[in-house]
């Protein structure tokens, strides 16, 4: 990135360039906003489980989170009335 007068990294000389090889190569650029939850089904899925099953769970390390984590999932797998993962044609 290019820094500014200020010495702050501005990111408008790479979007330019990101741009420009898009416009060459025949993509198409998309902007995204920076986080959106409702753009990635998968953020209620985790939002669901850890509100549930992951919910004050303090595990001394990853694998104390497997068993919590693989029963959210199934909980979720098995619930039809979440609708989230359907609306968005995906499984779990």
């Amino acid at each position: 990135m290019a820094k500014t007068r200020q010495g702050r990294r501005d990111g408008a000389a790479l979007e330019a360039r990101r741009f420009e090889a898009a416009r060459l190569f025949a993509l198409t650029v998309e902007r995204l906003p920076g986080y959106a939850p409702a753009l990635n089904p998968i953020e209620q899925v985790w939002g669901n489980v850890k509100g549930g099953e992951l919910a004050n769970v303090c595990a001394a390390d990853l694998a104390a989170l497997r068993q919590p984590a693989h029963r959210g999932s199934t909980r979720v797998r098995r619930q039809s009335h979440l609708v989230f993962l359907r609306h968005a044609g995906l499984t779990l």
